[in-house]
């Protein structure tokens, strides 16, 4: 998998050492990190990432970031911030598209108070679909009650 290759989220948990069928262990056995062997836990260990006013620090909170539920729209949009912001740190490239979509990406995520936590999927959406539909900005924000570890 070597040197910078654009990953979806699905195969950014199978590099980790929190996925189910994880690959990491093949990373150490082709020189890691210094032959482009990336794994989640290289990126996220430290300093980690910050893809909104939340930082994701450890491989077992990306895992779970990664695995949101994307039928929760906040949710969703944290899962595919997170995975272009690891695309990025890996050296992917970006382009002012890409750079516009994280930035309104993270904007969606402050006024929704998105804080990393585990949201409730049931949550009712608030609007969140129409409003940007219709070309407004998100509407204010989405109260959600953390699911239970």
């Amino acid at each position: 998998m070597g040197s910078g290759g654009v990953r979806t989220s699905s195969c950014w948990v199978a590099w980790s050492s929190f996925g189910e069928g994880s690959w990491a262990g093949t990373a150490p056995a082709n020189d890691g990190r210094e032959a482009g062997w990336i794994i989640v836990g290289d990126l996220l260990d430290y300093p980690g990432i910050s893809p909104g006013e939340w930082t994701v620090a450890t491989c077992e909170e990306g895992v779970r970031v990664l695995q949101e539920d994307t039928s929760d729209l906040v949710a969703g949009i944290a899962r595919q911030l997170l995975t272009a912001e690891l695309n990025l740190t890996t050296g992917t490239g970006t382009c002012a598209v890409k750079r516009e979509l994280i930035v309104a990406a993270r904007a969606v995520l402050a006024d929704q108070q998105y804080d990393g936590s585990p949201v409730d999927a049931d949550a009712p959406d608030d609007g969140i679909a129409e409003s940007m539909a219709r070309g407004g900005g998100p509407p204010g924000p989405v109260y959600r009650k953390a699911a239970l570890p």
